[in-house]
């Protein structure tokens, strides 16, 4: 193995760790929010928790898979999605005012 494959693996693997922990936050901070929301607004809380979790699990999965197919600076970008979506959806929530 080649010492520029061993730096993307390591590179996937903290791009993987950041990417659970920005769902566990996301995840997390979206509960938060539901604590003094209507019911209409707890069904859509629920609902992206759940587009949440599928994000996050999608892309570790597809960035495991990538390291093990021998493209880890692949699977270094598909472990980033997860933070590019909470970002999104935090931009979007602050800016609707939710």
């Amino acid at each position: 193995m080649q010492p520029t494959q061993i730096i993307f693996h390591v590179l996937a693997a903290v791009t993987n760790a950041a990417g659970v922990l920005t769902t566990l936050c996301l995840i997390v901070f979206l509960m938060a929010g539901g604590a003094n929301a209507k019911p209409a607004q707890i069904t859509i809380l629920k609902s992206l928790m759940i587009a949440t979790l599928v994000v996050g699990l999608l892309s570790l999965g597809g960035s495991i898979w990538s390291m093990v197919a021998g493209r880890p600076g692949l699977g270094a970008i598909i472990a980033a999605i997860p933070i590019a979506f909470a970002i999104t959806l935090i931009t979007i929530l602050v800016w609707l005012e939710f």
